[in-house]
């Protein structure tokens, strides 16, 4: 059976975002996923700074 991890966010605007992985890694590490979540909304960020505002 697939399994999938979803990441989920919430936007400025409070709705939710999710990011979806098929076939994570095993196991999966809480502090691990955090880490990448961070990384992910630091990038959106700094697209952000550049005047990127969707991709």
């Amino acid at each position: 059976m697939a399994k999938v991890l979803e990441l989920i966010f919430v936007t400025e605007e409070g709705k939710s975002a999710t990011i979806s992985v098929d076939n994570p890694k095993e196991p999966v590490e809480v502090n691990t996923v955090k880490l990448a979540m961070e990384k992910i909304i630091a990038g959106m960020c700094s697209l952000h700074l550049q005047g990127i505002s969707s991709i």
